[in-house]
């Protein structure tokens, strides 16, 4: 349902000093996804974590935030919209031994 996205998920926030804190809970009130700088990430091990995802996307630009849902699904918000481009191109890689899908994120799942 659509609850199911904010139900379970690690909130990664890197917009603080860049403090690679990871925090479960809600996220911070008002806080929302940018939805032309945010990708939607699928086929993920169940397991992943933040940190995984973030030492493989950071070349494509500064990343504002990451979050895991425990469903094999990560969503990862961009400073800028040229990184949406470069994240995109790894759409098929090998995650993990898993071959992710890249999508934009432009709705709720």
């Amino acid at each position: 349902g659509p609850n199911s996205v904010t139900r379970n998920y690690s909130y990664y926030n890197l917009s603080h000093g860049g403090s690679h804190s990871s925090r479960g809970g809600p996220p911070p009130p008002g806080w929302l996804l940018q939805r032309n700088k945010t990708v939607i990430v699928r086929r993920l091990d169940y397991d992943i974590d933040e940190e995984t995802l973030y030492k493989k996307f950071k070349y494509c630009g500064a990343i504002i935030s990451i979050q895991t849902t425990r469903k094999g699904h990560a969503f990862i918000e961009f400073k800028s919209t040229y990184a949406i481009e470069n994240a995109l191109a790894m759409d098929r890689e090998k995650i993990n031994g898993c071959r992710c899908e890249v999508r934009p994120f432009t709705e709720r799942v």
